[in-house]
């Protein structure tokens, strides 16, 4: 099963009342995850981007529930007044959804040769960056 560590990370971070510990604590435990099971992730990403109905369809349904995710997030930093100026929810979305991928998580971790403490904090000053006031 998942990685219980970074797993759990991601459910406290969804119910954390303040959005911006959300996304921080939500991006490093999806990196933590992922880090976890690198080879599984890759094989199934892989498999779906050639056919999407593989497994199952089980990674398409998980990147359903991740852009949803995202969006809500999004949502919620723009009603906290926290979106830089100029920036939709939407854009946001599109955004973090780039962000918290597999691919951008592998592009460091295995690419880069990055640990995945480096790897999260990569992606969250990005995530920040990109998206917060």
């Amino acid at each position: 099963m998942l990685e219980r560590g970074g797993f759990r990370r991601v459910l406290d971070a969804v119910a954390d009342p303040d959005p911006r510990a959300t996304l921080r604590a939500g991006i490093t435990g999806g990196v933590h995850t992922f880090a976890a099971y690198r080879d599984v992730f890759r094989a199934l990403v892989s498999m779906a981007a050639l056919d999407p109905d593989a497994v199952g369809g089980a990674m398409q349904r998980s990147e359903e529930r991740r852009a949803k995710g995202m969006m809500r997030l999004a949502r919620r930093l723009a009603r906290a007044g926290l979106l830089r100026e100029g920036l939709t929810a939407t854009q946001a979305a599109d955004r973090l959804w780039v962000l918290t991928s597999f691919d951008a998580f592998d592009l460091l971790y295995s690419g880069r040769g990055r640990p995945a403490n480096a790897v999260a904090g990569v992606l969250v000053d990005m995530a920040e960056r990109a998206v917060l006031a």
